[in-house]
Protein backbone atom coordinates (compact mmCIF):
# COMPACT_ATOMS: atom_id res chain seq x y z
CA UNK A 1 0.00 0.00 0.00
CA UNK A 2 2.77 2.60 1.13
CA UNK A 3 4.71 1.83 -2.75
CA UNK A 4 1.23 2.18 -4.07
CA UNK A 5 1.11 5.38 -2.41
CA UNK A 6 4.77 6.37 -3.40
CA UNK A 7 4.04 5.91 -7.20
CA UNK A 8 0.89 7.49 -7.43
CA UNK A 9 0.54 10.61 -5.32
CA UNK A 10 1.89 13.16 -7.88
CA UNK A 11 3.17 16.58 -6.35
CA UNK A 12 0.12 17.95 -7.96
CA UNK A 13 -2.25 15.94 -5.68
CA UNK A 14 0.18 16.30 -2.76
CA UNK A 15 -0.13 20.14 -2.93
CA UNK A 16 -4.29 19.74 -3.20
CA UNK A 17 -3.97 18.05 0.38
CA UNK A 18 -1.09 20.49 1.89
CA UNK A 19 -3.87 23.46 0.76
CA UNK A 20 -6.50 21.78 2.36
CA UNK A 21 -4.76 21.40 5.60
CA UNK A 22 -3.46 24.57 5.57
CA UNK A 23 -6.67 25.72 4.83
CA UNK A 24 -8.58 23.97 7.51
CA UNK A 25 -6.23 25.06 10.14
CA UNK A 26 -5.92 29.18 9.52
CA UNK A 27 -9.62 29.74 7.60
CA UNK A 28 -12.36 30.94 9.90
CA UNK A 29 -15.22 28.66 9.47
CA UNK A 30 -17.77 30.98 10.30
CA UNK A 31 -16.64 33.66 7.28
CA UNK A 32 -18.84 32.70 4.63
CA UNK A 33 -15.93 32.79 1.66
CA UNK A 34 -13.94 31.10 4.22
CA UNK A 35 -16.23 27.73 4.60
CA UNK A 36 -17.30 27.91 1.00
CA UNK A 37 -13.29 27.86 0.18
CA UNK A 38 -13.03 24.98 2.53
CA UNK A 39 -16.01 22.80 1.02
CA UNK A 40 -13.89 23.23 -2.53
CA UNK A 41 -10.70 22.34 -1.22
CA UNK A 42 -12.09 19.70 0.57
CA UNK A 43 -14.38 18.58 -2.52
CA UNK A 44 -10.78 18.38 -4.27
CA UNK A 45 -9.32 16.44 -1.51
CA UNK A 46 -12.02 13.56 -1.32
CA UNK A 47 -11.93 13.45 -5.32
CA UNK A 48 -8.43 12.66 -5.07
CA UNK A 49 -8.46 10.27 -2.42
CA UNK A 50 -11.30 8.52 -4.10
CA UNK A 51 -9.31 8.54 -7.18
CA UNK A 52 -6.65 7.03 -5.49
CA UNK A 53 -9.39 3.98 -4.40
CA UNK A 54 -10.00 3.49 -7.71
CA UNK A 55 -6.76 3.22 -9.00
CA UNK A 56 -5.81 0.92 -5.99
CA UNK A 57 -9.04 -1.28 -6.60
CA UNK A 58 -7.79 -1.82 -10.15
CA UNK A 59 -11.26 -0.20 -11.00
CA UNK A 60 -9.86 2.92 -13.27
CA UNK A 61 -13.24 3.16 -15.69
CA UNK A 62 -15.08 4.53 -12.89
CA UNK A 63 -12.49 7.78 -12.83
CA UNK A 64 -14.51 9.47 -15.68
CA UNK A 65 -17.68 9.67 -13.97
CA UNK A 66 -16.34 10.55 -10.72
CA UNK A 67 -14.86 13.95 -12.17
CA UNK A 68 -18.19 14.21 -14.08
CA UNK A 69 -19.86 14.78 -10.54
CA UNK A 70 -16.55 16.33 -8.95
CA UNK A 71 -15.92 19.58 -11.67
CA UNK A 72 -19.49 20.65 -11.52
CA UNK A 73 -19.49 20.91 -7.81
CA UNK A 74 -16.52 22.46 -7.97
CA UNK A 75 -17.87 25.31 -10.56
CA UNK A 76 -20.70 25.48 -8.26
CA UNK A 77 -18.80 26.04 -5.12
CA UNK A 78 -16.53 28.63 -7.40
CA UNK A 79 -20.50 30.25 -8.46
CA UNK A 80 -21.43 30.76 -5.11
CA UNK A 81 -18.46 32.47 -3.63
CA UNK A 82 -18.34 34.91 -6.65
CA UNK A 83 -22.43 35.23 -5.73
CA UNK A 84 -21.31 35.90 -2.07
CA UNK A 85 -18.76 38.76 -3.29
CA UNK A 86 -21.13 40.57 -5.92
CA UNK A 87 -22.78 43.54 -6.81
CA UNK A 88 -25.62 41.58 -9.42
CA UNK A 89 -26.18 38.89 -7.74
CA UNK A 90 -29.16 37.58 -9.89
CA UNK A 91 -27.13 36.88 -13.50
CA UNK A 92 -25.32 34.65 -11.27
CA UNK A 93 -28.22 32.55 -9.64
CA UNK A 94 -29.98 32.35 -13.08
CA UNK A 95 -26.96 31.01 -15.16
CA UNK A 96 -25.92 28.68 -12.19
CA UNK A 97 -29.29 27.30 -12.33
CA UNK A 98 -29.20 26.57 -16.31
CA UNK A 99 -25.55 24.86 -15.94
CA UNK A 100 -27.57 22.58 -13.05
CA UNK A 101 -29.76 21.41 -15.74
CA UNK A 102 -26.88 21.45 -18.37
CA UNK A 103 -24.94 19.07 -16.13
CA UNK A 104 -27.86 16.56 -15.75
CA UNK A 105 -29.41 16.45 -19.10
CA UNK A 106 -25.55 15.63 -20.23
CA UNK A 107 -24.58 13.49 -17.71
CA UNK A 108 -28.17 11.24 -17.98
CA UNK A 109 -29.00 11.39 -21.86
CA UNK A 110 -25.41 13.28 -23.47
CA UNK A 111 -22.20 12.19 -22.71
CA UNK A 112 -23.54 9.54 -20.77
CA UNK A 113 -22.16 8.32 -16.92
CA UNK A 114 -19.53 6.20 -18.34
CA UNK A 115 -17.12 8.61 -19.55
CA UNK A 116 -16.36 11.94 -18.72
CA UNK A 117 -18.38 14.74 -19.68
CA UNK A 118 -16.17 17.17 -21.43
CA UNK A 119 -19.14 19.35 -22.44
CA UNK A 120 -20.00 20.30 -18.68
CA UNK A 121 -16.09 21.02 -18.36
CA UNK A 122 -15.90 23.11 -21.03
CA UNK A 123 -19.47 25.12 -20.84
CA UNK A 124 -18.62 25.40 -16.44
CA UNK A 125 -15.41 26.62 -17.06
CA UNK A 126 -15.70 29.09 -19.38
CA UNK A 127 -19.44 30.70 -17.19
CA UNK A 128 -17.74 31.11 -14.08
CA UNK A 129 -14.94 33.59 -16.78
CA UNK A 130 -17.65 35.07 -18.43
CA UNK A 131 -19.08 36.29 -14.81
CA UNK A 132 -15.97 37.01 -13.13
CA UNK A 133 -15.09 39.37 -16.23
CA UNK A 134 -18.53 40.75 -15.96
CA UNK A 135 -17.95 41.04 -12.46
CA UNK A 136 -14.97 43.50 -12.98
CA UNK A 137 -16.17 45.54 -15.33
CA UNK A 138 -19.12 46.42 -12.99
CA UNK A 139 -16.95 46.96 -9.92
CA UNK A 140 -14.67 49.37 -12.28
CA UNK A 141 -17.64 50.89 -13.77
CA UNK A 142 -18.91 51.39 -10.15
CA UNK A 143 -15.30 53.09 -9.20
CA UNK A 144 -14.87 50.63 -6.64
CA UNK A 145 -11.62 50.43 -6.57
CA UNK A 146 -11.07 48.95 -2.98
CA UNK A 147 -12.85 45.60 -4.19
CA UNK A 148 -10.27 45.56 -7.11
CA UNK A 149 -7.12 45.46 -4.63
CA UNK A 150 -9.11 43.11 -1.80
CA UNK A 151 -8.05 39.11 -0.57
CA UNK A 152 -11.79 38.65 -1.79
CA UNK A 153 -10.96 39.87 -5.47
CA UNK A 154 -7.65 37.93 -5.28
CA UNK A 155 -9.99 34.56 -4.34
CA UNK A 156 -12.13 35.62 -7.24
CA UNK A 157 -9.51 34.96 -9.71
CA UNK A 158 -7.51 32.54 -8.57
CA UNK A 159 -9.33 29.73 -10.83
CA UNK A 160 -9.35 31.80 -12.97
CA UNK A 161 -6.46 30.27 -15.23
CA UNK A 162 -7.44 27.01 -14.06
CA UNK A 163 -10.85 26.97 -15.50
CA UNK A 164 -9.45 28.48 -18.98
CA UNK A 165 -6.80 25.86 -19.50
CA UNK A 166 -9.17 23.35 -18.84
CA UNK A 167 -12.01 24.70 -20.75
CA UNK A 168 -9.29 24.98 -23.78
CA UNK A 169 -7.79 21.73 -23.26
CA UNK A 170 -11.34 19.55 -22.81
CA UNK A 171 -12.98 21.70 -25.89
CA UNK A 172 -10.95 19.12 -27.93
CA UNK A 173 -13.27 16.39 -26.40
CA UNK A 174 -10.90 13.42 -27.61
CA UNK A 175 -8.52 11.72 -25.10
CA UNK A 176 -5.83 11.21 -28.04
CA UNK A 177 -5.85 14.81 -28.18
CA UNK A 178 -5.45 15.04 -24.91
CA UNK A 179 -2.92 12.55 -24.03
CA UNK A 180 -0.71 13.64 -27.46
CA UNK A 181 3.27 13.56 -26.00
CA UNK A 182 3.96 17.11 -25.91
CA UNK A 183 7.15 17.32 -24.33
CA UNK A 184 9.53 15.11 -23.17
CA UNK A 185 7.17 12.34 -21.47
CA UNK A 186 4.96 14.23 -20.50
CA UNK A 187 1.43 14.53 -22.81
CA UNK A 188 -1.08 17.60 -23.01
CA UNK A 189 -2.98 16.97 -19.73
CA UNK A 190 -0.36 16.44 -17.40
CA UNK A 191 1.17 19.86 -19.10
CA UNK A 192 -1.98 21.87 -18.43
CA UNK A 193 -3.12 19.97 -15.58
CA UNK A 194 0.47 20.60 -13.52
CA UNK A 195 1.01 23.83 -14.69
CA UNK A 196 -2.86 25.37 -13.98
CA UNK A 197 -2.81 23.74 -11.25
CA UNK A 198 0.63 24.67 -9.31
CA UNK A 199 -1.19 28.33 -10.33
CA UNK A 200 -4.10 27.59 -8.53
CA UNK A 201 -3.39 26.54 -5.32
CA UNK A 202 -0.36 29.18 -4.73
CA UNK A 203 -2.75 31.95 -5.34
CA UNK A 204 -5.22 30.32 -2.62
CA UNK A 205 -2.26 29.71 -0.64
CA UNK A 206 -1.21 33.16 -1.15
CA UNK A 207 -4.75 34.13 -0.31
CA UNK A 208 -4.92 31.91 3.05
CA UNK A 209 -1.58 33.79 3.92
CA UNK A 210 -3.34 36.96 3.39
CA UNK A 211 -6.70 36.30 5.59
CA UNK A 212 -4.44 34.74 8.03
CA UNK A 213 -2.66 38.78 8.58
CA UNK A 214 -6.12 40.32 8.01
CA UNK A 215 -7.57 38.42 10.78
CA UNK A 216 -4.27 38.77 12.85
CA UNK A 217 -4.36 42.55 12.64
CA UNK A 218 -7.57 43.81 13.48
Amino acid sequence: MLQFLFENIKPVMAMVFLTTIIGFIFLNPKNTNHKLLLLIVSISSLNEITTLLLLYTKQQNYIGRLYSISFPLFCLGWLAILYKNQIKKKETITVALLFLCFVIINFIWLQGTKSFNYYTAVVGSFIYIGLVAYESFTQLKNENIEFIVSNNYLLLLSPLLLFFGFGQMFGFVSREITQTIILSNYNLFELVTNFVNVSYYAMILIYIFLEKKHIRNE
